[in-house]
């Protein structure tokens, strides 16, 4: 008579043994034996690459000259590094004005050049192009400050004021002069009349001044100060490398009313017109009660034999606000004769004849909005009446400093210029992509789109149990702190994703995330760690979802007694507990081989840690340190295939270094000793921000690809890929070189499922753009090559999903579940197993059973299938043919298998029939 012993439900699986600790397999509470991650989003059958979108701006705009400004578009743009200011001037004498542009930052580094394009007949281009180096450079000015003929240039740089002396040789790269005077603008213009031109600066947290040129040039001695003290400069903090703290507020500017130069500046909410003469003293200012006025223009507008004075006027970056006409007159200025002009974020303004009609159009310069960099600038027109047109014409600039109008080339009009600075978004919030697969690839169209804000980290898992995966956005929200809206769980299922239906889980600038059952109750858990944040939060699954109210929160600075979240980002400057404060990526996986989860947390400063995971669950109590400086990321592995897993973490920077971003990947052998500082590899890297792990050349040994985020010179560089040797050895003589961009997350996925493991790469930025391409590189018997690559338009992301798909011991199909021990009756002998459970696209289920004596004696048991053999597996309902029973106790064992980690089967019940 046929007997069954049959396991079913939660509490029957759960005291089975999930291989490598349950890292990608665990029995869900209403009984499903499952695959954790999946990598198909859609359940077709096809392997998606999901990018973590994190930014669109793009840090090296070019500049934009408008060729006819008034009625068309069309425009030249000159690359530039990073500009943030510029001026013209005719530098060479030929009757061209020059564009010398002030570069600050390349979106690496601000060791940067400024650029000087000279006019031609033919107008600006690249082929009459010089640089000059003026690192971190934030003003510019034209004048022949030392009378003798040639034009020179007055830069900011660095906190300094650093002139170029043109002679008959031009300018040299060493022949400069630097005048220790924290400026933060300056204008350059022939103040006193004597042939010199001077320099108007305004001083950071300090009263403008007067520098006096001269046939020995300018110089400190005897410089003028204008007015009264500056308001203290509001500075706009860094998230980015690419935006460096600079200082808002009102350009110093030479005009000429009546006949006589006049120097603006804001004071005390008005605008100040200081008259000068050549005396070199300031007559009775011209005072014009409007606040908030950041810079200023005088000319004749309307051709009326008056000079009018425009104001451009910025209080708010987000507000529609009057910037105004004053129209002059036999009475002067005043309040009742003014027009308004509505601006937004007004920056600059300047008056040129743009259409040779005799009448001044009157351009505003308008920066970027708390919310968009890219916006536009506006040209008011005028005419003779004195009416101003009621709709300007509207240009796109990108947060511009700076208008300006010169005569380029031989065109009849002058040409309408915008210094760029930053374009695209500015708070981060754009949306994931995840590109499809098919049995065509990737293409450009297909795709869904997740929100988020400045994410970095995503994960796919079926949280919910409905067996659809679920996707987790991790919110960095690195560009806009204030507006963190935590992270996003988006519900998949059967009619696809909605933007609205998920579930916010309120996270403090998330960067790692990290997912299992990790108190092995049946219910998934979320570990998220956060940039600028000392607090690890453990979001526990339940009967009703994920608990979003009450999450285990570990404070990780031990120095720290309490925590008050804040929506604000920390400053490096503030050294205290930063090595606890800084964590980035995470890992969870089976370290020391007890059955329970570890977590790996990074941390780029100091030391990175690995929480010991048990039934006491996590803390800090229980961790170890790992002393892999700037760990950021990591994957495991068992690379020698000693049965242990080892650690491989990627570094970020190594501060120890002159070249710090030259960094490490640091590989810790596992073993029953655990990791030890004395028993790692060290390999080259260069900012290290993530590691994909996979077997690419098909020789059975698992070998690393390593993304090269930053070199501290370039973000266009080599990432690496280091070939497994045999007996665990990996050097860099044996790595191969991929040209990427910026490259900060990757997955091994053998997408076209021709059995070569293929990579794709996410590109955070390519040539100082965040609009760019990631990469999708194709594998095949030669390798991988440029020439086989599908680039994929993405927005900086900073990562993908930061899971290998399949075994992390091997990256083999199969996940292993091994069951409880079952003792039959004495002379039973095994007849078949079946199984129940849904089997989604491209998965399998298959079985082996082993039997002993004692219930001591079924580890050292082998494993059978039908025919008796190691190599065989059961597949559902088969009989046991051949197997050999060596006793009435047995246990089976699943293998859960699935094409690239695509999917999951979902084993509901096991039944092994006995006689």
């Amino acid at each position: 008579m046929t007997k069954v012993w049959k396991e079913q439900g939660y509490e029957d699986f759960a005291d089975g043994i999930f291989g490598n600790g349950g890292q990608n397999l665990y029995v869900s509470r209403s009984g499903v034996l499952q695959r954790i991650f999946r990598f198909d989003l859609t359940r077709d059958g096809y392997a998606d690459i999901l990018f973590v979108n994190s930014q669109d701006m793009g840090e090296r705009p070019p500049v934009y000259v408008y060729t006819n400004p008034l009625h068309t578009s069309e425009r030249i743009e000159l690359p530039t590094a990073g500009s943030y200011y510029g001026a013209v001037g005719n530098l060479n004498g030929d009757g061209y004005d020059d564009l010398v542009i002030a570069n600050q930052h390349n979106g690496t580094h601000a060791d940067v050049t400024a650029y000087i394009y000279y006019g031609s007949a033919e107008g600006l281009s690249e082929r009459h192009r010089i640089e000059l180096p003026v690192p971190n450079c934030r003003g510019v000015a034209i004048g022949d400050f030392n009378g003798d003929g040639y034009q020179d240039i007055a830069f900011c740089s660095e906190g300094k004021i650093v002139i170029y002396y043109q002679t008959d040789e031009g300018f040299r790269h060493m022949d400069s002069i630097i005048l220790d005077v924290e400026a933060t603008h300056i204008a350059a213009g022939d103040i006193d009349g004597d042939g010199c031109a001077d320099l108007y600066v305004r001083v950071k947290d300090g009263t403008p001044l007067v520098l006096w040129g001269g046939s020995e040039g300018l110089s400190l001695v005897d410089g003028k100060q204008v007015g009264g003290a500056d308001d203290e400069a509001v500075e706009l903090a860094s998230t980015t490398a690419g935006w460096m703290t600079f200082v808002e507020g009102w350009k110093p500017k030479i005009v000429m009313l009546g006949g006589r130069v006049h120097l603006f500046r804001q004071e005390q909410e008005q605008a100040y017109f200081y008259p000068v003469g050549s005396s070199r003293e300031w007559g009775e200012p011209l005072v014009i009660p409007c606040a908030n006025v950041v810079s200023a223009a005088a000319g004749d507008i309307t051709a009326s034999g008056f000079e009018d004075i425009v104001l451009a006027v910025c209080s708010s970056r987000d507000m529609t606000e009057q910037s105004w006409i004053y129209w002059g007159g036999a009475g002067g200025f005043d309040a009742i004769r003014r027009t308004a002009l509505d601006t937004i974020s007004a920056r600059d303004v300047c008056l040129g004849d743009l259409d040779g009609d005799g009448l001044q159009e009157i351009t505003i310069c308008q920066g970027r909005t708390d919310i968009m960099n890219t916006t536009e600038s506006l040209i008011f027109r005028a005419s003779s009446e004195g009416t101003i047109h009621p709709e300007p014409v509207r240009l796109e600039s990108h947060d511009a400093s700076t208008a300006l109008i010169a005569r380029t080339s031989d065109t009849a009009q002058p040409q309408l210029i915008f210094i760029n600075h930053v374009t695209g978004r500015v708070r981060g919030d754009v949306s994931a992509y995840a590109y499809l697969g098919g049995p065509d690839g990737f293409t450009e169209d297909r795709r869904i789109e997740f929100p988020g804000w400045a994410a970095v980290d995503s994960i796919c898992c079926d949280f919910n149990d409905n067996g659809w995966g679920d996707v987790l956005i991790a919110n960095c929200a690195e560009n806009a702190p204030h507006l963190d809206p935590g992270s996003f769980l988006y519900w998949g299922g059967p009619d696809g994703f909605h933007p609205d239906n998920k579930l916010v889980l309120p996270t403090l600038r998330a960067h790692g995330t990290a997912v299992g059952d990790f108190r092995r109750t049946g219910y998934l858990d979320v570990a998220v760690a956060g940039a600028s944040n000392p607090e690890l939060m453990i979001f526990r699954g339940g009967p009703d979802g994920l608990d979003v109210e009450h999450p285990q929160r570990i404070i990780m600075d031990p120095e720290l007694d309490a925590y008050i979240p804040v929506k604000a980002l920390h400053p490096y400057e503030d050294l205290h507990g930063i090595s606890y404060r800084e964590p980035r990526w995470m890992l969870a996986a089976d370290f020391n081989n007890n059955g329970w989860l570890d977590l790996f947390v990074s941390q780029i400063f100091g030391f990175s840690y690995i929480l010991w995971g048990g039934p006491e669950g996590y803390s800090m109590e229980r961790s170890t340190r790992l002393n892999c400086d700037g760990g950021i990321c990591a994957q495991a592995a068992d690379l020698t295939g000693n049965g242990w897993l080892d650690l491989i973490v990627g570094g970020h920077m190594v501060p120890g270094k002159k070249s710090r971003y030259e960094s490490y990947v640091y590989i810790y052998w596992g073993g029953p000793d655990g990791f030890r500082e004395d028993r790692r590899t060290q390999l080259p890297a260069h900012t290290a921000n993530s590691l994909t792990i996979a077997d690419f050349n098909r020789n059975g040994l698992l070998d690393i690809f390593v993304t090269s985020y930053n070199s501290g010179r370039e973000r266009d560089l080599d990432a690496y890929l280091y070939w497994g040797q045999p007996g665990g050895h990996y050097s860099a003589e044996y790595c191969t070189r991929l040209f990427t961009h910026s490259s900060c997350g990757a997955m091994a996925i053998d997408f076209n499922e021709d059995g070569w493991v293929d990579l794709a790469v996410a590109n955070h930025k390519t040539n100082g753009d965040h609009n760019g391409y990631s990469f999708v590189f194709w594998n095949g018997p030669e390798g991988f090559s440029e020439q086989k690559v599908t680039k994929l338009p993405t927005h900086g992301p900073h990562g993908m999903m930061s899971v290998d798909p399949g075994n992390i011991r091997d990256r083999g199909p199969e996940e292993y579940y091994i069951s409880s021990p079952c003792e039959l009756a004495a002379g039973s002998k095994v007849t078949r197993i079946e199984w129940e459970a849904e089997i989604q696209p491209k998965t399998w289920v298959k079985a082996q059973i082993r039997t002993a004596s004692t219930e001591d004696a079924l580890e050292q048991a082998g494993w059978q299938g039908p025919d008796g053999s190691a190599e065989a597996w059961f597949s559902n309902g088969q009989e046991a043919e051949k197997l050999h029973h060596a006793g009435s106790w047995i246990q089976y064992r699943l293998a859960l298998g699935a094409v690239n980690g695509g999917n999951s089967p979902r084993v509901t019940e096991v039944r092994v029939a006995y006689m």
